[in-house]
Formats: structure tokens, C-alpha cells, sequence
């Protein structure tokens, strides 16, 4: 039996806008539209068990804007992320979730989570930049990232960041104990 899926409890200005407010979520079918094209796709990895990242709107139907939204709990309960769309990378197998703007968007910065969206912390770029893509390094299993795009009012003039989060770890490799069940 299908329901809605209920949109964050922190907002309450949906519920009074709309009675049947509810999250509606970008997903590969709207890659077929121009005006959502740019929006991705829900995001889920077996590493990160329960995590979903996804790009949606709180209302009554789904619109062509978007936001992005996680939840940690298998879609059961919802937390709004940003108030843009995101792209949603899995690092160093599921320890770490990078998220930046989509492609053709311009963006200075970028968030990551260290334990499967509990916390999120964001990190500035040295230049704006209208993102191209962003690559991880040997799939999804190693600590970095690169992201490259023009860099705003330069012509013809780009940057690649790549960010390692090796620090984060201090080098060591986790014991099992560490691990979430």
C-alpha cells in the first residue's frame, strides 16, 4: 500500500500552505524533462544501509524546482538539506557523503557527512565555479574527490578541485567495532 511520503517535521509552513503537503522527489524520469534535466536523481548505496539523498519539493505536486532532502531511516522520516539540488557522492565505501551543486550550477562550496547524514559540515572552494563534474577516485572506495567546472566571470578559464579527506582518518583503518549495524 503506497503513501505520501511526510515532509519534515521542521515544516510547519507546508502544512499550513497545503493540506496534503507531502515530499515529492526528483527522480530518473524527470531527466527527461528540460525544465528538471539538471536536477539528479534519488541517491542510495548498499554501503551507507537506510542513507537516501534526493532532490524534491514540499507541496501538494511535484514542480521544477528542487531541494535536497536525506533521510537516514530508509525514507520513513525527512530532513531538508539545502534549499538547491545537490549531487550526492558516496567516498572511502559509504564512510563519507560528499554532496555538491549539479551540473551548470554555480556554486563556492560543498558539504560532507562523516556518519551517514547525522551531521553535515561544508567546506568553501577558493573560486565560485559552474560545475562540470565530479569524478571519485576507483569507484566509490577511496577517500578523494575531484570536482571541476568554469570558474565564474573568467572566460574560458576553469578549475579542478581535488579533495582528499585521508586526514579525516588520521591514516588508521576502522575496527570492527566502528562499524554501524
Amino acid at each position: 500500500h503506497w503513501e505520501r511520503l511526510h515532509p519534515p517535521a521542521a515544516d510547519a509552513d507546508c502544512a499550513a500552505a497545503f493540506p496534503d503537503c507531502s515530499l515529492h522527489l526528483h527522480m530518473w524520469s524527470s531527466q527527461a524533462s528540460s525544465a528538471t534535466a539538471s536536477i539528479p536523481p534519488l541517491f542510495t548505496r548498499a554501503s551507507a544501509p537506510g542513507v537516501i539523498l534526493a532532490n524534491g519539493v514540499l507541496g501538494s505536486a511535484l514542480a521544477d524546482t528542487a531541494a535536497a532532502f536525506f533521510s537516514t531511516d530508509a525514507g520513513v522520516s525527512w530532513a531538508q538539506l539545502t534549499t538547491i539540488p545537490l549531487q550526492y557522492h558516496s567516498l572511502a565505501s559509504g564512510s563519507i557523503l560528499f554532496a555538491v551543486a549539479p551540473n551548470n550550477y554555480w556554486t563556492r562550496g560543498f558539504i560532507y557527512s562523516l556518519d551517514l547524514g547525522a551531521t553535515w559540515q561544508s567546506e568553501q572552494l577558493l573560486y565560485e565555479i559552474q560545475v562540470i563534474g565530479v569524478m571519485t577516485e576507483h569507484g566509490e572506495r577511496e577517500p578523494r574527490v575531484i570536482v571541476f567546472g568554469f570558474i565564474k566571470d573568467v572566460p574560458n578559464n576553469w578549475a579542478a578541485y581535488s579533495i582528499d579527506f585521508t586526514p579525516v582518518f588520521g591514516g588508521e583503518t576502522c575496527a570492527p567495532s566502528q562499524y554501524v549495524e
